[in-house]
């Protein structure tokens, strides 16, 4: 499970759940797709947590942008 939240025009963070399968290859694969799709100049943080933070309505957004 993963949330991608953007916090500013050129930074997003993605939280994830790690689990045994994570490791710092994987990490390289994803910011290259990434970088091959939008900006390469583009700040990429992946952030380890133990659960995802929900809406206040209970829902989970994937992509979230706090960006105003």
């Amino acid at each position: 499970q993963f949330q991608i939240v953007q916090k500013s025009l050129d930074n997003i963070e993605i939280y994830f759940i790690a689990t045994s399968k994570w490791d710092e290859s994987l990490e390289k694969m994803i910011k290259q797709k990434i970088n091959h799709k939008i900006d390469s100049n583009f700040k990429i943080q992946f952030i380890p947590v133990s659960q995802l933070k929900r809406e206040l309505s209970g829902k989970m957004r994937v992509v979230k942008s706090e960006v105003s």
